[in-house]
């Protein structure tokens, strides 16, 4: 008979006796993972026991028969394991059979540390310590189980991964364990090693990308040489690391203090086991002894004050949710020794604000280390795939889309471990619209945290992203909008960059998926609709609008016209929002119309704050309509004669860019378009030329080279090629930033910059006449009379003088271009630009730009001039002073219909932001 390869040998038929039995707490795990493991073993052949497939009647003692007839044996340690005295039992037999050689176990560690378990701490400890009616011998034998079985390789799952995965990879295992007993054909001894990636001995320690960096300006922070007590916030996003850098920190510095304390999960320990728990926790990591019941909170440390006064202590606490954590961990802090460290590591920077003498921010992964980290899970190290330039390419891609969220890189990788080359394609082109379900349950934890206003808030956010805070502020439903986005701000949820409030690409994702899901599941309001099919839905059934809140209809994904009753908007008493717009050319010269409206409008809203309508087919608005909370409303291309007989005017303001570079690894979210690499290729809509453009920013993060050789000055440049017709090009460059070192003076310089650059309109408008390819003679013009896009191709690059250095990468690159108000003078105004302080890492460039003027009902208007002084004292977070002051003697502006209030306006008045 030949002999069986390894494939074959996975093949074979597992023996008919119990060999697998289940050890677990069955109150907390029966019908849920358990159930579901369970399942999963007898799916694949896998011949299982617990403790329901028993004859019922018989004495309990036949389960430890049933121990010595397995082979192998799943210890699986939950949070409320040691409250059964029969599982711990059971356990203990486990481990004399184990001791013996007659039995395989692996543990499993469902929602609780390995640590925890050998040692009996945390949450997992406490429950153990508290345990009652057990004698001394008893308790040293079950301890001595626990820690002798948890120090095993086994499995982990933290709740934060996908279970099905989780479930799958210990079938696997399970069943390869088994194929090797068989092969044995001896019960005498097992040696087990897992090739799962997800498990962990402990032994072996990977390098953690960017940890080190983080971790010396947490020391420089807590500053150990400094005698006074210092209280450090560790805050960031949910996944952004700031549980891995909080145990980091305390194994780092444990060894410089004589007590010192870790206290994990505390949001999820004080949700299962209560606050009480809590000082005794901290009291036992800190004095090493078991603390009995504390009776009060707030006296929890009176007894312990003099013995703990004695030394300083280093006290870590990670993922704090609530303030009264805080409170009942810390007390009064009379018992903590002048010189003392404490660390806390929240999402919510709001609840240490009065605690915490310095905040940490955790910052996201540089490209180079969230190429690293996302590489460690997407290939194994065996594998050859990492060699495919395809590939590679992708990983770049899907880093960028990560925008250095840790956690995201690897549930991103382990999901792509694996795949082929088409997997990796469908993924990547699926995820702005569809997250992973893993990535949506990290994010799930934080928004099920905020209140229902806060989630409304946050919802609506979603919906006007990358806008002027003030502007947001004015369209939300809330007398507190100001401090509504500094809560969500503290909570990470959303950020404000140079006064735009800005959301992360997975939040946004996030978001869209909730209102889509909320909506689709019939779940009550209110809605907020972005899918064409809901939109047209609702428009048809009005009995449907009740619940909405927000419709933004493109009808370019339309396909055919629809035309509405007169009553459609009727029962939405609730919408707020409104737009109806079109991604087609801007100019519509075909018309996009495919909403009617033949019997015309009833409108009897007065909540609406937002309305957008292309191409409105009335002549004028409802007069139902009660415009009390309008903020913003904006008609182009419509058939529009009067809005209503006394009417308000609104208007809008832009302001200049700057030029400047700064240490940084991402592009400004306000950049629409972005490429990984030097170059972007994109489409421009049909008369881009022709839409009265204020001018272009320009961005590229540039990576310096880690060698000894002392750069002292460089430029980066963008080379702008336009195809004229079909295989014709013209091209023409412009600088985007400069940086140098001015006296020489050798200095550390950060591996990668940020550059950003702003080119006024004019001299794109010049480059283009000299070459014929727009001119204001319509027949003169190569493309002005065709509706159609214009490709185009930017290269970015790095020079010295004139030549190229190629040992400078350009990682990322963005373009955004910037829209005046209109042709007429009276509505643009040249600003005078104050140059700014150089210093080494920022550059200030005066440019002519369009400074468009903001007119308000009511109110006088006046030409301002801006001055815009760049302060960079800081080269991580540049600060910008503007200063409006009005200039006396100019002629006044005509008011403009309806224009935005938002402080850009990068072609999205015109809705097509989407082509360019």
């Amino acid at each position: 008979m030949e002999e069986a390869s390894s494939s074959e040998v996975k093949a074979l038929p597992l023996p008919p006796q119990h060999q697998v039995f289940v050890n677990f707490r069955g109150e907390e795990l029966r019908n849920s993972f358990v159930s579901h493991l369970r399942s999963a073993l007898v799916r694949h052949g896998v011949n299982i026991f617990i403790d329901t497939n028993e004859q019922k009647g018989k004495p309990l003692h036949v389960f430890f028969q049933r121990i010595e007839e397995s082979r192998i044996a799943l210890a699986i340690f939950s949070v409320r394991y040691t409250e059964s005295k029969w599982c711990l039992n059971e356990l203990v037999k486990m481990k004399e059979c184990m001791d013996k050689g007659k039995l395989l176990i692996i543990p499993i560690f469902y929602k609780v540390k390995a640590y925890e378990v050998r040692y009996q701490k945390g949450r997992f400890g406490y429950v153990f310590k508290n345990l009652r009616n057990a004698d001394v011998h008893q308790k040293n034998q079950w301890s001595e189980a626990l820690s002798s079985v948890a120090d095993r390789i086994g499995f982990s799952f933290d709740g934060k991964s996908d279970e099905n995965n989780f479930i799958n990879g210990i079938v696997e295992d399970v069943k390869e364990a088994l194929s090797k007993i068989l092969l044995d054909k001896t019960k005498d001894a097992f040696v087990y090693h897992s090739k799962n990636t997800s498990m962990s001995s402990g032994s072996e320690k990977h390098e953690i990308y960017g940890l080190k960096q983080r971790l010396e300006e947490l020391k420089e922070k807590l500053d150990l040489d400094c005698e006074e007590t210092r209280i450090l916030g560790v805050v960031g996003m949910p996944g952004i690391g700031k549980t891995t850098l909080a145990r980091e920190i305390y194994e780092t510095l444990r060894c410089k203090f004589l007590r010192h304390g870790l206290i994990q999960d505390i949001r999820r320990t004080s949700k299962e086991l209560g606050l009480d728990c809590l000082p005794a926790l901290l009291l036992e990591e800190l004095l090493g002894v078991r603390i009995p019941d504390i009776e009060s909170t707030r006296c929890a440390y009176e007894s312990y004050k003099m013995e703990l006064y004695t030394h300083k202590v280093l006290v870590v606490l990670d993922d704090v949710s609530d303030k009264e954590q805080i409170d009942v961990l810390l007390g009064r802090c009379d018992w903590i020794r002048q010189g003392s460290r404490i660390v806390i590591a929240t999402s919510d920077k709001s609840l240490i604000q009065d605690v915490a003498d310095y905040t940490y921010v955790v910052p996201q992964l540089n490209h180079k280390d969230g190429l690293g980290h996302f590489a460690r899970y997407a290939f194994d190290h065996h594998s050859n795939i990492h060699n495919n330039e395809v590939i590679m390419k992708l990983s770049k891609e899907f880093v960028h889309y990560g925008r250095g969220h840790p956690l995201v890189l690897k549930l991103l990788g382990a999901d792509l471990n694996g795949k082929d080359e088409d997997h990796w394609k469908t993924k990547l082109a699926t995820l702005a619209e569809n997250s992973s379900q893993n990535i949506r349950d990290v994010l799930q934890v934080s928004y099920d945290e905020l209140s229902q206003e806060h989630k409304d808030i946050f919802l609506d956010i979603a919906c006007f992203r990358s806008e002027d805070e003030s502007y947001i502020a004015s369209l939300l439903d809330s007398s507190e909008a100001a401090s509504e986005i500094k809560a969500l701000m503290n909570k990470f949820m959303i950020n404000v960059s140079e006064d735009r409030v800005e959301m992360h690409d997975l939040l946004y994702t996030f978001a869209r998926e909730l209102c889509r899901r909320a909506y689709t599941q019939d779940e009550r309001g209110p809605h907020r609709l972005w899918h064409h099919q809901d939109i047209t839905g609702v428009l048809k059934n009005i009995e449907e609008g009740a619940e909405v809140r927000g419709i933004f209809l493109n009808m370019n994904e339309m396909k055919r016209e629809m035309s509405l009753d007169s009553y459609t908007f009727k029962p939405m008493h609730g919408l707020r929002y409104l737009k109806i717009y079109s991604s087609h050319c801007p100019q519509q010269c075909k018309p996009n119309n495919k909403i009617n409206l033949p019997d015309g409008l009833n409108f009897p809203l007065n909540e609406v704050r937002y309305l957008h309508w292309l191409q409105f087919p009335l002549k004028e608005i409802p007069p139902d309509f009660n415009p009390r909370n309008l903020v913003d409303l904006m008609l182009p291309h419509s058939k529009i004669e009067r809005i209503w007989s006394n009417d308000k005017d609104k208007g809008s303001d832009s302001e200049p860019l700057f030029s400047i570079c700064f240490p940084g690894s991402e592009l400004p979210s306000w950049f629409c378009h972005e490429a990984v690499g030097p170059v972007l290729e994109l489409r421009m809509p049909p008369h881009w030329h022709e839409n009265r453009l204020a001018g272009v920013a320009l961005c590229a993060v540039v990576s310096f080279p880690k060698s000894e050789e002392h750069i002292n000055c460089f430029s980066v440049k963008c080379t702008f090629k336009l195809e004229v017709k079909e295989g014709s090009w013209i091209e023409f460059s412009f600088p985007v930033g400069r940086w140098s070192n001015q006296g020489n003076i050798v200095e550390n310089i950060a591996s990668e910059h940020v550059f950003i650059g702003y080119i006024s309109w004019s001299k794109i408008f010049k480059r283009l006449e000299n070459q014929h390819f727009s001119s204001s003679n319509p027949s003169k013009s190569t493309q002005s009379s065709k509706c159609s896009p214009t490709k185009a191709s930017l290269n970015f690059m790095v020079i010295d003088g004139t030549s190229e250095i190629p040992r400078i990468e350009v990682l990322k690159c963005g373009l955004r271009f910037f829209k005046g108000a209109g042709s007429s003078g009276n509505y643009l105004k040249k600003l005078e630009v104050k140059e700014a302080e150089q210093n080494l890492s920022a550059e200030k460039v005066s440019e002519d730009c369009t400074h468009v003027v903001k007119t308000c009902p009511e109110q006088s208007q006046e030409t301002v001039t801006t001055e815009v002084e760049a302060s960079p004292e800081k080269a991580d977070n540049a600060e910008f002073q503007i200063n409006i002051t009005p200039r006396e003697g100019e002629a006044q502006p005509q008011p403009r219909p309806c224009s935005k209030t938002s402080k850009w306006a990068c072609f999205t008045c015109c809705d097509f932001q989407k082509l360019l």
